[in-house]
C-alpha cells in the first residue's frame, strides 16, 4: 500500500512539474506566494481614547482626590511573559525633577490597569502635573532582553485645581461633572443652588471640591468615599462691590438681631460665595420688611473685627457685640476676571509710597499668594496677607509683607497665585527710586 501511494505521489509532482513548463513555454508567467504575520510579536501599550471625552486623557487632578491615575492598556504578545509599569510625572515646568509611582507588575495579556502617582501635596494646588505611562517589557528570550515603551509619546499635562468656575442660571439647578484625576472613579458631581425668582439671571458659580489633609494616609481618596472635607469657616472678605445688583451676581439678605443661624438657602449662597460684604446697622428701623434698605448708619467691619465674625458649615453665626441690630450680607457670586487683581499703578516712587501707598492687589483673600521675583528670577518678597480689606499691598520691601529692607530700584515680577481658583496671574511692575 506504501509503495502505490508513493508511485501516486510522484506522479502527482512531476505532472505539476511539466505542466508548470508547458505553461511557460506558451508565455504565461506564474507566480506563489507565501504569507507570515509577526504582529502579535510586537508588544503594545495604551493610554488615550482619540474618540473619548479630553481625547482619553486626565485634564485635571481635584483637590478631594490629589492622585493621577491614567488608565492604560498592556499588549504582552507572544514574545514578552510580562512588564513593568509605573507613571512619570513631574510638577509644574520642573522637566529636571522626574518622579515615578510604585511599580505596576503585569503578567496578564491585554490587562487594563490604573498605575498610580504619589500622593501629590495640597501646596501643588493652582500648578499643573505632567505625566506618561512607561513599562520595561520582559522578552522570553534566553537573554533576558527588555523592551521599553511609553505613553504618550510627549508628557500630557494636567492641571491641579480646589474648585471650577461654570456659568449657570440662577434660578435652575445646574450640575457638572468633573474627571477627577483617577480614571478608576466616576467624576466628580456637583449642583449650583437655586434662587426662585432670579431665572435666566446667568452668573459664574464656583463648584468647591474639598480637601484631603496632607497627613491622611489614605492616599487616592476620592472625594465622597474618603476625602476629608476642611471645616469651611468663611471669615469676611469686605472687598467693595456695589450694593445689590442682579447682573453682577450680588445677592443681598439681611439678619435681625434675634437671629443668630441661616437657613439652609442662606447658607447654601454664603458658603458658595468667592467674596462677602458684611455691614452692620444699630438702627432697628434700618430694614423695611424682607428687603434691606441702605440708609444712614450702616457700617462696614473694620480690619480687626474681620476674624470676629465668621459663619460657621452649619449656618451658625458668631459676631461682635457691638452688632446687636441688624445685618447685611451681600454674598458675591462672580468672580473677578484677571485685571481685577492686578495692580492699578504699575510704577511707584519708592519716596512716595508712604503717601500715595505701593502696589495694591486687590480682591485677594486668606490663602492666596503674591511673590515678587527679581528679572534674573531671584524671589525678593512674597505677600500672604492684607493690610486692610481691599486686597495686599507690596510697599517695596523685601520679606514676607513688607518686613524686610528696600528692594533695588528696578523692574520686578509679580506672580498672583489665587488659591481657590487655581489659577496664577503674572505680570511686571516698577519700582523707581
Amino acid at each position: 500500500m506504501k509503495k502505490v501511494l508513493l508511485v501516486t505521489l510522484s506522479l502527482a509532482v512531476m505532472f505539476m512539474l511539466t505542466s508548470s513548463v508547458q505553461l511557460q513555454a506558451e508565455g504565461v508567467e506564474t507566480t506563489y506566494l507565501a504569507t507570515a504575520s509577526f504582529e502579535d510579536m510586537i508588544p503594545n501599550l495604551i493610554h488615550g481614547d482619540p474618540m473619548a471625552e479630553y481625547g482619553g486623557r486626565i485634564p485635571y487632578v481635584i483637590s478631594c482626590n490629589m492622585v493621577l491615575k491614567p488608565k492604560t492598556q498592556i499588549h504582552l504578545s507572544r514574545l514578552c511573559g510580562s512588564a513593568v509599569t509605573n507613571v512619570k510625572y513631574y510638577f509644574n515646568n520642573s522637566t529636571s525633577d522626574i518622579q515615578k509611582g510604585p511599580d505596576y507588575n503585569n503578567t496578564v495579556e491585554d490587562e487594563i490597569f490604573y498605575s498610580a502617582s504619589k500622593r501629590i501635596r495640597n501646596s501643588y494646588i493652582g500648578g499643573t502635573i505632567s505625566y506618561k505611562v512607561g513599562s520595561n517589557f520582559q522578552t522570553k528570550k534566553t537573554s533576558g532582553e527588555k523592551i521599553y515603551l511609553e505613553t504618550p509619546d510627549e508628557y500630557h499635562q494636567a492641571v491641579i485645581i480646589s474648585s471650577i468656575t461654570k456659568e449657570v442660571d440662577l434660578g435652575v439647578a445646574t450640575t457638572v461633572s468633573v474627571p477627577t484625576g483617577d480614571q478608576s472613579q466616576p467624576n466628580w458631581v456637583g449642583t449650583s443652588g437655586v434662587f426662585p425668582g432670579f431665572e435666566t439671571v446667568m452668573v459664574p458659580w464656583v463648584f468647591n471640591f474639598g480637601y484631603i489633609d496632607d497627613e491622611d494616609s489614605t492616599s487616592g481618596a476620592f472625594g465622597f468615599f474618603k476625602a476629608k472635607t476642611k471645616n469651611k469657616k468663611v471669615h469676611i472678605i469686605n472687598i467693595p462691590a456695589g450694593f445689590f445688583g442682579i447682573s453682577d451676581g450680588h445677592i443681598i439678605f439681611g439678619i435681625g438681631s434675634n437671629k443668630t443661624s441661616l437657613n439652609d438657602e442662606d447658607k447654601a449662597t454664603v458658603l458658595a460665595a468667592r467674596k462677602l460684604n458684611i455691614r452692620y446697622n444699630e438702627n432697628e428701623g434700618a430694614c423695611e420688611g424682607a428687603n434691606i434698605v441702605m440708609t444712614d448708619g450702616w457700617q462696614s467691619l473694620s480690619t480687626e473685627d474681620f476674624a470676629k465674625f465668621s459663619i460657621e458649615e452649619d449656618g451658625n453665626i458668631s459676631y461682635p457685640p457691638f452688632m446687636n441690630a441688624w445685618i447685611s450680607i451681600e454674598a458675591v457670586i462672580s468672580e473677578p476676571v484677571n485685571d481685577d487683581y492686578r495692580p492699578a499703578k504699575r510704577v511707584r516712587v519708592k519716596s512716595r509710597i508712604g503717601t500715595y501707598g505701593g502696589f495694591k492687589f486687590n480682591n485677594l483673600v486668606d490663602g492666596d499668594v503674591v511673590k515678587i521675583y527679581s528679572t534674573s528670577g531671584q524671589k525678593i518678597a512674597e505677600l500672604t496677607t492684607g493690610e486692610s480689606s481691599e486686597g495686599f499691598e507690596w510697599k517695596g520691601r523685601k520679606g514676607t509683607n513688607n518686613s524686610g529692607d528696600w528692594a533695588k530700584s528696578g523692574i520686578y515680577i509679580y506672580q498672583i497665585k489665587l488659591k481657590e481658583q487655581g489659577k496664577i496671574i503674572s505680570g511686571t511692575i516698577v519700582l523707581a527710586y
